[in-house]
């Protein structure tokens, strides 16, 4: 996994981030997750964490955009089970 930062003179960084700093990092940001909890997970659990996450995140955007179209095809739909 490699994320791109922006460059400029003001903003260099050296260090070369492994696979393990980026899972850690998207575990504090997104799962407000402690760095220390992040660090002590085993490697299976972390990788099974975020791809959990990334899974909700998956599917609710998939309600929400089933939800859009039950709104535009108007109120005959509304009650129709999927």
């Amino acid at each position: 996994m490699s994320i791109l930062l922006p460059e400029s003179d003001d903003f260099k960084i050296n260090y070369k981030p492994t696979d393990i700093d980026e899972e850690c990092f998207f575990l504090l940001y997104h799962l407000s997750v402690q760095p220390s909890e992040a660090k002590n997970l085993e490697t299976e659990q972390r990788k099974w964490m975020i791809a959990r996450f990334m899974a909700q995140k998956e599917m609710e955007q998939e309600a929400v955009t089933r939800h859009q179209l039950i709104n535009q095809i108007g109120p005959d739909l509304k009650n129709f089970k999927f």
